[in-house]
């Protein structure tokens, strides 16, 4: 059995791969599965996080101060990200630089919809992205 690289996955998909492939491995579990899982780790890895809190607002026309948080693991060759947000109508705009780990509060304009990106900085590949969402459905 070939060795699958998990460093950078986050904890959940981490476990459900290694499962899959040990069931995959003692013949429990098709090794299609377990193919699948390899692929997309390989060809879609997640090298970085990138959070948001609070993750929800209440109302959709509600603006708040969001805490934005990233870590981007050592041994990646990235020294600095940049971390972009936009909006459902809103062009895609620099939010901060930063090292590879660290935070940053936005001002009250954070809004339900609103999606930030993480990249490496001046690059651009996607390390992590994320939104925020709200309890109710926006209308």
């Amino acid at each position: 059995m070939s060795r699958v690289n998990l460093q950078g996955y986050d904890m959940r998909k981490r476990c459900v791969t290694a499962i899959m492939l040990l069931l995959s491995s003692q013949g429990l579990f098709s090794n299609a599965f377990a193919q699948v899982a390899a692929k997309q780790q390989a060809t879609h890895p997640l090298v970085a996080h990138l959070t948001v809190d609070p993750p929800r607002l209440e109302d959709c026309k509600v603006v708040k101060v969001v805490k934005v948080e990233w870590d981007v693991p050592p041994g990646t060759n990235i020294k600095e990200v940049s971390i972009f947000v936009s909006g459902p109508k809103d062009p895609e705009k620099l939010f901060t630089n930063g090292g590879l780990k660290g935070s940053a509060e936005t001002g009250p304009w954070a809004h339900a919809g609103m999606k930030l990106v993480l990249r490496e900085k001046d690059k651009p590949r996607i390390l992590a992205q994320t939104s925020i969402g709200t309890a109710k459905p926006c209308s």
